[in-house]
């Protein structure tokens, strides 16, 4: 008798389970098939967030599309940085938010663009909690505010200069008390012997490589070697005053033309392929970024990433090392139509999980401090702590909203100076005279 009252029980739920098949098969034509499907798209806010997207972006981006699905979607505008430099992504971005474009909702700019950029943001005093802030670095947070100390950016990412060393190198030509002076930041004069020692046993080695070519970068580089000799030069204008800027001058030219320790070509080597060239030419030192890293590890693989050694910069006797600050901030478009939901996803990408994965996809610094002292993860990546001891010689490039103006025509300048076309003394002149009557460089 069970028997059968099972077997007509079954029988019975036959037609209940087909009828919920085809509901479930109605449901998925009439929400996932055309024309239905954009009916239901449409209920999806699409928002654009340009950057530079790294495999680490990437990750994070499908892991929030994933959590949000049905509600809210990220497309990316990639601004690479092999195929851009900062310059171009600067001139980019802007080009596009002057027109009000609505497309763009999320952006991220260098720290030293917040002032210029700020015009074109949202407002975030009120929404981000101040809670939330002190989780930052304060050298990475005082930069998202502009000249009225609004707040207008909140940080992605942070960053500082320092000298990669080719470990098997040092190890090849250099003593036990040469490597203590690396470690301790080594002075310039000690620095210059060490590439002349390396030059007599291999006259073709790239002692130190470092951009060169017209940009930012060189810029910062040059005001780091001005910051070293005087961390006061930029306090009242930023202009090239005569000592610091010649003195500064005098090393780069020199490590080129007096003592050849940095090959001609990187004059007009693309900044993005400084690295590159570094490592496939087995270079000696590296002027760089932690995100260099990257470029090991696309390279080599993890098995050599231990044989890159992180130093402090060069520096003149009587000094600290000085390291230049950057980072990567992001800001909400004021002409975004999707403001909340943009403001969830800006709250994702420096929510601790998605900081750690800049770091462990792409060797992208994190600005959240908690994240250097979870014990955990500091065990799993221990280098990290290695790239926060060059925190304490950071220092910030000059703030101004005219900063990226100036910066363009030093560069100019300063690389026609570099090439021989000028004295220094002219460019030095040219720059501060363009700078003082307010005017932009038109290439």
């Amino acid at each position: 008798m069970k028997n059968a009252i099972q077997k007509l029980f079954k029988i019975g739920m036959l037609p209940l389970v087909a009828l919920v098949l085809m509901l479930v098969l109605v449901i998925f034509y009439f929400f996932y098939s055309s024309p239905y499907k954009s009916l239901m798209d449409n209920n999806i806010v699409v928002l654009h967030y340009a950057d530079n997207i790294s495999r680490a972006h990437k990750k994070i981006i499908d892991q929030f599309n994933t959590t949000y699905a049905g509600l809210i979607r990220v497309e990316t505008i990639d601004l690479p940085f092999y195929k851009f430099s900062t310059n171009d992504r600067k001139e980019l971005l802007a080009r596009s938010l002057r027109s009000k474009n609505e497309r763009i909702d999320i952006f991220g700019v260098d720290l030293i663009w917040v002032d210029r950029f700020s015009k074109w943001a949202e407002d975030l005093s009120k929404r981000i909690p101040e809670k939330q802030l002190k989780l930052f670095w304060e050298p990475a947070l005082h930069s998202c505010y502009d000249e009225d100390s609004v707040l207008v950016a909140v940080p992605h990412s942070t960053d500082v200069t320092l000298l990669i060393g080719n470990g098997r190198m040092i190890d090849r030509y250099f003593s036990d008390e040469e490597k203590e002076m690396l470690e301790r930041g080594v002075y310039w004069d000690e620095f210059i012997s060490m590439g002349k020692k390396v030059l007599k046993k291999d006259k073709d080695k790239p002692f130190f490589v470092l951009p060169y070519e017209e940009f930012e970068g060189m810029v910062c580089n040059y005001f780091g070697v001005m910051l070293n000799l005087n961390n006061d030069v930029f306090k009242d204008e930023v202009k090239l005053p005569k000592k610091e800027s010649e003195q500064a001058f005098n090393i780069y030219h020199d490590l080129i033309y007096k003592y050849k320790l940095s090959p001609k070509s990187l004059l007009k080597l693309p900044s993005q392929e400084c690295s590159v060239y570094f490592l496939k030419s087995e270079g000696v030192f590296f002027r760089g970024w932690p995100a260099h890293y990257r470029d090991i590890q696309r390279i080599y693989g993890d098995e050599y990433l231990d044989d890159y050694k992180i130093y402090p910069l060069p520096r003149f006797r009587g000094t600290e090392p000085v390291s230049v600050f950057g980072g990567w901030n992001l800001m909400l478009s004021k002409y975004s139509q999707h403001k909340d939901e943009a403001l969830i996803f800006l709250k994702y990408l420096i929510s601790k999980k998605a900081q750690e994965m800049l770091y462990e996809e792409s060797f992208i610094l994190p600005a959240r401090k908690d994240i250097y002292y979870d014990s955990a993860f500091v065990k799993a990546h221990n280098r990290i702590k290695k790239f926060e001891r060059i925190f304490e010689y950071g220092i910030h490039r000059p703030y101004s909203t005219d900063y990226t103006r100036i910066s363009d025509i030093i560069s100019f300048f300063l690389h026609k100076s570099l090439i021989n076309e000028i004295t220094f003394e002219e460019a030095r002149e040219m720059a501060n005279t363009m700078i003082d009557e307010q005017k932009i460089l038109i290439k």
